[in-house]
């Protein structure tokens, strides 16, 4: 009966809801010491996501100071996701597709080069995606950017994503 309590109380743990969350000692304080200790835990997990919090805030303020757009392409799913919400400075919300977007934002030749680039690297004749491109909107002022790339792999060295900056230049 204690073990299902304590079962309980776990499923209860609602981190969105309060993340200073407690287990209640049972009355009989059965179990204390697992108790105390999984307290002890979950105010370690606190600390290591607020602590992930101000990171990521911190991160966002220097990626919006600095000019850099970071990209993870997601190769399975054909997908570009901007982890930093820049995105709408690029491309219109309305595109996920690779293809869509190396369209929205390069012209044929520096899609071609970009493209080039990332081929390369995937065939293992380059360590890293790196090259120069302007926008595609070019009436005014071109604007250049410097993409560079690399891929993170799983334990079989299959590629999951590819991480890829663009940096104002």
């Amino acid at each position: 009966m204690v073990s299902s309590s304590l079962n309980k109380h776990i499923k209860d743990i609602d981190y969105n809801r309060d993340q200073l969350y407690k287990l209640p000692i049972s009355e009989n304080r059965n179990f204390e010491g697992l108790y105390l200790a999984i307290n002890e835990l979950l105010d370690k997990i606190n600390l290591a996501i607020m602590n992930l919090k101000n990171i990521n805030e911190k991160l966002n303020l220097v990626m919006d100071e600095s000019g850099i757009y970071l990209w993870e392409l997601d190769e399975n799913k054909n997908k570009i996701s901007f982890p930093f919400g820049r995105k709408k400075e690029i491309v219109a919300n309305k595109f996920n597709d690779i293809y869509e977007i190396m369209d929205s934002f390069l012209d044929k030749n520096d899609k071609s080069k970009f493209l080039e680039s990332y081929n390369h690297y995937k065939e293992g004749i380059c360590e890293k995606i790196s090259c120069e491109v302007a926008s595609k909107n070019r009436a005014v002022d071109t604007k250049w950017f410097f993409i560079v790339g690399k891929r993170s792999e799983d334990n079989n060295k299959n590629i999951k994503r590819m991480r890829i900056k663009l940096m104002n230049l």
